[in-house]
């Protein structure tokens, strides 16, 4: 009795200190420069300026 007590002891202990994240590891050596997302950023900014340039566009009006 004693035994399972202590064994279930254990492997709560262990559960929760495999469960609970660690240190985050950078996944590169300079983790605080960040070219693609502002670059994606950029990207969307500008398709989105054409299309709204687009869109306030008047029609070309073609001589009949």
């Amino acid at each position: 009795m004693k035994f399972t007590i202590v064994f279930l002891l254990l492997a709560c202990v262990f559960a929760m200190a495999v469960a609970t994240p660690g240190k985050p590891r950078p996944y590169s050596p300079r983790p605080t420069s960040h070219p693609r997302p502002i670059r994606v950023r950029r990207e969307a900014l500008a398709t989105e300026d054409h299309l709204a340039a687009a869109a306030f566009r008047p029609p070309p009006i073609l001589p009949a």
